[in-house]
């Protein structure tokens, strides 16, 4: 068997769905997935990936990275990204802490250029 044909076996197996009805749900020609040898034609690729977004391109041809991607909440809610929003929020803060005391400085020339 090959690998794509794994990987894909893999997922329906994750959805638990039958090889048909991920066909069908994919609008493939059925018995599809029994013919797939070292390949499939990138038109059936591209009908799993438009009915399947969540899926992983990446892992789907290549077997790298993880079988699913991140949603949207999983990504905000993660430990890293919001360590990262963090430091993002510190850094705007010192950027305008910063333009404060540039403000304040060119007040003080203009004021002692007209003294």
């Amino acid at each position: 068997m090959s690998e794509l044909k794994e990987r894909i076996l893999s997922f329906i197996e994750e959805k638990g769905m039958t090889q048909r009805a991920f066909e069908v749900s994919c609008e493939i020609t059925i018995g599809t997935l029994k013919n797939v040898g070292e390949g499939m034609n990138s038109v059936n690729i591209g009908k799993i990936m438009l009915h399947y977004p969540e899926l992983s391109i990446r892992w789907l041809l290549l077997g790298e990275g993880d079988m699913l991607l991140k949603t949207q909440n999983q990504v905000t809610e993660s430990p890293e990204y919001l360590e990262l929003k963090k430091k993002c929020d510190d850094l705007e803060e010192v950027n305008r802490q910063q333009q404060r005391l540039l403000a304040l400085y060119l007040k003080q020339m203009e004021e002692t250029a007209h003294a």
